[in-house]
């Protein structure tokens, strides 16, 4: 460690605060999968789990995110997995506007978003006036 400058940890909290987050697409992890779905017949159970609960388990937060069960966050999202939409960049919701789906056709559609158990997102709009979110890891 000799010779070399510890560095700002504040500012380095900083910088990770204000790096871009989110999904482009601006419709959620599902649609990336859904094809696979339809194509190899994959259940909607196998679907969540892989979405979800092995996510949550990975990052150390299983019982709280993850998974619909007493004690969890409530996070869910209410989706019809056979209406499709375009990916263009007027329907990105985040800082990043760039995709490797754009103008690509997907299937599955976001309609309603919950975040511990208060709907957040209805019918392609914000339906909180105030963020929800909290820092995790």
């Amino acid at each position: 460690m000799r010779g070399r400058i510890a560095p700002n940890l504040a500012s380095l909290i900083h910088e990770v605060m204000g790096a871009w987050k989110g999904r482009s697409e601006g419709k959620g992890a599902a649609a990336d999968l859904s094809p696979f779905q339809q194509l190899y017949l994959i259940s909607i159970q196998d679907l969540t789990k892989w979405q979800s609960y092995n996510t949550a388990r990975q990052v150390g937060l299983s019982g709280v995110k993850g998974s619909i069960e007493v004690g969890a966050d409530a996070d869910f999202v209410i989706w019809n997995p056979d209406e499709t939409f375009v990916v263009r960049k007027e329907i990105i919701e985040f800082k990043n506007k760039v995709t490797p789906y754009m103008g690509r056709t997907l299937h599955g559609v976001v309609k309603e978003t919950f975040v511990r158990g208060q709907r957040v997102w209805s019918q392609g709009k914000s339906t909180s006036d105030k963020a929800l979110g909290k820092l995790l890891l």
